[in-house]
């Protein structure tokens, strides 16, 4: 049996709550509003998709493939992004509360994260070369065996990075925040 394959198709919560989404492929589809917390995504396929104001906190990503997703003002706390598909795996955000989440062992090179809430997210062994955190409040978040080379975090703030436990050569961090690199050494400085 055929996956349904949706192509250039605009969904909101009143579309979703009449006609739940299957498992298939979605292509250049906007998703607006919709409540998706908790919901079961495994196997969907999601390829040049924009996910604006949506809630999928604690969604199921297990296989879900995500090429060149973008997601803005949107509620993405609690997601285990670890388990989905690695190829071609793309995302953007902007505006987002990923607070809670998982990107460990993720490559995910040049991704932008902009105005987003990372409270506590879990980027252990993540291959984030090339990444911006602009306006990004990061406080808790792990950073361990993380690339993170060419990284920008020079707008970002209330990260704690230990550098000889990741690769930083060439990231790039302003004053006062780059303190954040010198907290587990437990100093003090004046």
């Amino acid at each position: 049996m055929a996956r349904p394959y949706f192509e250039e198709e605009d969904f909101d919560q009143a579309r979703i709550t009449q006609e739940p989404l299957q498992a298939g492929e979605y292509e250049g589809c906007r998703f607006e509003g919709c409540s998706l917390a908790g919901f079961d995504l495994s196997d969907f396929v999601f390829t040049d998709c924009d996910f604006v104001q949506c809630n999928l906190g604690n969604a199921i990503l297990s296989n879900t493939t995500l090429n060149d997703v973008r997601f803005k003002d949107s509620k993405l706390t609690g997601l285990d992004f670890e388990v989905c598909n690695k190829f071609l795996f793309s995302l953007s955000f902007k505006q987002c509360n990923l607070s809670w989440s998982s990107f460990t062992n993720r490559t995910m090179k040049h991704t932008l994260f902009n105005g987003c809430q990372l409270i506590q997210v879990d980027f252990s062994g993540a291959n984030l070369g090339g990444s911006q955190f602009v306006d990004c409040d990061l406080q808790d978040a792990s950073f361990n065996q993380s690339n993170l080379e060419k990284c920008d975090f020079s707008k970002a703030r209330h990260y704690s990075i230990d550098p000889a436990a990741n690769n930083i050569r060439k990231a790039k961090f302003t004053w006062p925040e780059v303190m954040g690199l010198l907290r587990q050494f437990d100093i003090d400085v004046s």
